[in-house]
């Protein structure tokens, strides 16, 4: 499998990277890791703790990454 992710969807400040891996019996497994990024001083960086107002980009970015995993599924 590739470094480069599946796929990336990105709502604003957070982020959803899907990553595809290669199981023991040969399949793919996929991973999704969901992050914020915010800007300290003047560079920018990203934290998986989100506040009480990302929530709802959380649950919709979560949604998107099931149907993408869905989707590279049947692929």
């Amino acid at each position: 499998m590739s470094n480069k992710p599946a796929k990336r969807i990105k709502i604003g400040l957070i982020t959803a990277t899907i990553w595809a891996n290669e199981n023991e019996k040969g399949g793919t497994r996929y991973s999704i890791d969901i992050v914020r990024n915010y800007k300290k001083d003047d560079q920018w960086e990203e934290t998986s703790s989100f506040g009480i107002d990302d929530l709802p980009v959380v649950s919709k970015i979560s949604d998107l990454a099931l149907d993408a995993v869905l989707e590279l599924q049947t692929k």
